[in-house]
């Protein structure tokens, strides 16, 4: 798993070296968000009524 992982990182980094970025706008607004880990997060069922 760590060779995969290791391969996979070399992959990414070999293709990010050849992407370029254009700009679609003037402004940046950031915006409020929550990412959870998936290594801690509970599966739960809504509660609907």
């Amino acid at each position: 798993m760590r060779f995969a992982m290791a391969e996979l990182k070399l992959a990414l980094a070999t293709i990010a070296r050849h992407v370029e970025f254009d700009r679609v706008s003037d402004s940046l607004e950031p915006s409020v968000g929550i990412t959870f880990d998936s290594r801690t997060a509970r599966s739960s069922r809504p509660n609907v009524s």
